[in-house]
Order: C-alpha cells, then sequence, then structure tokens
C-alpha cells in the first residue's frame, strides 16, 4: 500500500517525510563540507550572503536545522491539499511527494540556503492558497506576502514572482483592503534592510537599487554545474508528471469548486513564471528549479489519483529512484 500514493494515510506520508527528511541530514553531512557562498551570485540578496556564512561558519547547528526545516516546508506545502479541496478525490500523496520533490533539489552545494528558499517558498504558496477561498483571511495574506517579500533577499533570482505573485492577487480579489495588504507585505522586508543600510550610513536608495541590479549578474555557470544529467532526468520526470496532471485537469475541472479552479490558475501561473524566469533571466539560480519543483509536487498527486494502481506505484518508483540518482 506505501507505494499507492495517492491512497496514503498520514502515518504512511509521514513515514515518507521523515525517511527523506533524514536522508538528507546524512548526504549533507558526508558530502558537502560545507555551504560555499556563490561568488558574483549572491551580492544583491543580503539575507542570501548571511546564511551562506552561517552555514560555513557553524556547520554543525546548520546540519541540525535541516531536519526540522525540511519537515516544517513539506507540512506547510502540503497541508491545504489535504483540506481544500484541490483534487476531485481527497488525498495525502503531496505530503510523500513534496518530500522526495524537495529531496532531488535542494541536496547540492548552497544546500542551506536552499532549504530556507524551500522554507519560504513553501510559507508562501501554502498561506497564499488559502486566500482564494471566500472567505479570505488577512493574516494568512499579509504573512504569506512577507514570506513572498523575503525570498529575493535570500536569493535574487526569485524577484521576479516578487512582482507577479502580488499582481495576481490584486487582480483576482480586487478590493482596496486586500490589494493594500498584499502590497504592504511584500514590500516591508525589502523596506526594513534598506532603512537598516542607512541606519548603518548608507543610502536608502542605492541598498534598493543593489537588489535590482543584481539580476543582470550572470549566474549560469553556477546553474549550469547544478544541472548535472543525473538531476536533470528527476527534473524530466516531474515535468512528464506535471504535465500530465494538468491534461487531467482539464477534462474534470469542471467538477472542482470556484476556488480549486481558482488555485490551479495561480499554479499554473507560477509554473509558467518560473520557467519563464529560470530561461530568462540572468541570474537565474538554483533557487528556481527548487520553487518549481515544490509548485509541480502540489499538482501531481492529480496524476496518482487518475491512473491505475499498479503504474501509479511504478511512476512512484521511479520519481523516489530518480530523486536519489539525482545526487550523483
Amino acid at each position: 500500500m506505501i507505494f499507492d500514493v495517492a491512497r496514503h494515510k498520514f502515518a504512511e506520508g509521514l513515514f515518507t517525510l521523515l525517511l527523506f527528511a533524514a536522508a538528507a541530514v546524512a548526504v549533507a553531512s558526508f558530502c558537502f563540507s560545507h555551504a560555499p557562498i556563490v561568488e558574483g551570485c549572491s551580492d544583491g540578496a543580503p539575507l542570501g550572503v548571511l546564511i551562506d556564512n552561517f552555514a560555513a561558519n557553524n556547520r554543525g547547528l546548520a546540519l541540525t536545522l535541516v531536519l526540522p526545516m525540511y519537515i516544517a516546508a513539506v507540512l506547510r506545502l502540503s497541508r491545504p491539499t489535504a483540506r481544500l479541496g484541490i483534487y476531485a478525490t481527497g488525498t495525502l500523496a503531496a505530503v510523500a511527494l513534496s518530500s522526495i520533490a524537495l529531496f532531488g533539489v535542494m541536496l547540492a552545494p548552497g544546500y542551506f540556503r536552499l532549504l530556507c528558499v524551500a522554507l519560504l517558498f513553501a510559507e508562501m504558496l501554502g498561506r497564499l492558497v488559502y486566500c482564494f477561498g471566500p472567505n479570505m483571511r488577512a493574516h494568512l495574506l499579509f504573512t504569506s506576502m512577507l514570506s513572498l517579500g523575503m525570498l529575493p533577499l535570500v536569493d535574487i533570482s526569485l524577484l521576479p514572482i516578487a512582482v507577479v505573485i502580488p499582481i495576481i492577487v490584486i487582480v483576482v480579489r480586487g478590493t482596496l483592503r486586500e490589494s493594500i495588504i498584499a502590497i504592504v507585505g511584500v514590500l516591508l522586508p525589502t523596506f526594513i534592510y534598506c532603512y537598516v543600510m542607512w541606519l548603518l550610513g548608507g543610502s536608502f536608495t542605492l541598498a534598493g537599487y543593489a537588489i535590482y541590479e543584481a539580476l543582470f549578474v550572470s549566474c549560469r555557470v553556477t546553474l549550469a554545474n547544478y544541472l548535472a544529467m543525473p538531476r536533470l532526468v528527476f527534473l524530466g520526470v516531474l515535468l512528464f508528471l506535471q504535465l500530465a496532471s494538468l491534461l487531467y485537469y482539464t477534462s474534470e475541472r469542471i467538477t472542482l469548486t470556484g476556488a480549486a479552479r481558482g488555485i490551479w490558475s495561480l499554479l499554473v501561473l507560477l509554473f509558467v513564471v518560473l520557467v519563464v524566469t529560470l530561461l530568462l533571466l540572468p541570474a537565474a539560480s538554483p533557487a528556481i528549479i527548487v520553487a518549481l519543483a515544490l509548485t509541480m509536487s502540489v499538482m501531481i498527486p492529480l496524476f496518482f489519483l487518475r491512473v491505475g494502481m499498479l503504474l501509479a506505484a511504478v511512476a512512484y518508483v521511479l520519481m523516489a529512484i530518480s530523486a536519489v540518482v539525482a545526487l550523483f
């Protein structure tokens, strides 16, 4: 039954999560001597520099934090999929699938910063999807936008989604109150950073401009080293499952609630923006791959719900094996 991920109980999903989280700690312990700063690619992401330095200078503490951060990211991302009726049939498959997806993309030099990106992205998306129902809660929207606003400070390549998602919220929700919450929430982290730089004797505007300027610093060599052939195979498996899930969604979207369709529209738009950013942005980094994998892991449970038990088990095992092979 454990290989039939669509019918996982919470205990089976939690077992898979703990297994891959523990494996992530082991791999980080033995395969990476430290989390190096990516030279020339992190100058515009001040929190990213601090995170890299922290992981390099406090390796034991960083490894200790990997397990709770990994578990928190997966549970925050997968919880809404079980509560909001995103699929026509209820499932806890996202717990196991997001555990595997994160394992396949996070473990690389600079793993601790990628894990921070995963946690912030999961917080952003896990809270944002609640805002597409009829009973939007202001604190969920604000904390989601706050997490979104912190992402470019951790990795500059995620700035495009920090611009696009608030626009989507403003267009979809369409109220002045929620528009103000979204704008203030996403701008607050950058404002605080610029203000601190000003207090320390720097220029308020130059600190903000440095973030924008870093968008055009090429990190393609770093990205190419990250996208080795085994990881490309894993991403190919994820992409196939993603496209198959979208095909199934088009045939059954009419059976879903309006809120669920709104969430799917958000996920598809986010997927498209991330792919375009990956292809076109000079500063594109592995953080975009992490965000892409987590976004896809919310949608691919639909594939496992619609195919037969045998095919679902084969696809699940193939996904798990390719995630492990991606490390080599």
